[in-house]
């Protein structure tokens, strides 16, 4: 005796507990299978989101920064869809948003976007016994490659890089207060 249950990748109606079916009594009905919901594109901020595919659910924001305020989660919405959003109530949340087929509303995607930022908090290096400082806000004069992000300057990792090409070109780091600063570490 096997047991199957068998759904649509994507089809939230697989959730379902296995109904016990024998298999010549299986039924598929005819005509096409709804394609499940998508959204042509999300923004953050009023920006598109980096590589946005929507096809992909799941996304991660990066910033280089501490999240104080969280972005503001904007789609273009088609009028085949019902959409309902829930906002991220902290950086350590998601704010999701449901796409429904409104002529198959057992058909839906959710999206999640999560936000996270490199380092979240002030570090103490072991090392050194130095503490490492987040920017509250960081400001670039430019960001032509995509690869080479602000963000790369914070995330630890020596193959990364915040790179520009030509000259004039900088970067301003807010750290929200006054602080004193003895050292500054760059990796070249």
């Amino acid at each position: 005796y096997i047991q199957a249950k068998i759904s649509v990748l994507g089809d939230h109606i697989g959730d379902t507990d296995i109904i016990d079916t024998p298999i010549d009594s299986w039924e598929i009905s005819d005509g096409e299978i709804p394609v499940m919901p998508t959204l042509p594109m999300i923004y953050a901020d009023g920006e598109k989101i980096e590589d946005f595919n929507p096809e992909s659910d799941r996304y991660t924001l990066v910033y280089a920064h501490k999240i104080k305020d969280i972005p503001k989660i904007t789609f273009d919405n088609p009028s085949n869809y019902k959409t309902e959003i829930t906002e991220a109530e902290d950086a350590g949340s998601a704010t999701e948003i449901k796409v429904t087929d409104l002529q198959h509303p057992d058909f839906y995607r959710i999206y999640s976007i999560n936000f996270k930022s490199i380092p979240s908090e002030n570090v103490i290096d072991e090392q050194t016994g130095m503490t490492r400082l987040m920017p509250e806000s960081v400001t670039v004069s430019d960001n032509p490659q995509p690869d080479n992000r602000e963000i790369n300057a914070f995330d630890e990792n020596v193959t990364t890089r915040w790179a520009v090409e030509g000259k004039n070109h900088w970067m301003i780091c807010d750290m929200g207060e006054p602080v004193s600063v003895d050292a500054i570490g760059l990796k070249f």
